[in-house]
């Protein structure tokens, strides 16, 4: 089976992914030792896509790549 482009699926905060050995969680913010500002971002579980049937159908494709982060939690000089 080929490798597929991720697919990521904001309603419920899933990241499909090929290539990938278990299901994992992460928060996409710089901040990680920050309990406080981590309270604040969301959790994107980032599921293995075994077959390209599994996710669900794109509904808006681009052509550059993309970086998925978060700018929630605290921001400026504090």
């Amino acid at each position: 089976m080929g490798r597929r482009l991720p697919t990521v699926d904001m309603n419920r905060s899933f990241i499909y992914v090929s290539g990938i050995e278990r299901e994992c969680r992460t928060r996409p913010y710089a901040c990680y030792h920050d309990p406080v500002a981590m309270a604040h971002i969301r959790e994107y579980t980032l599921k293995l896509l075994s077959e390209p049937a599994v996710a669900p159908v794109c509904t808006r494709n681009h052509s550059v790549p993309s970086f998925l982060f978060s700018n929630g939690g605290f921001s400026g000089n504090l």
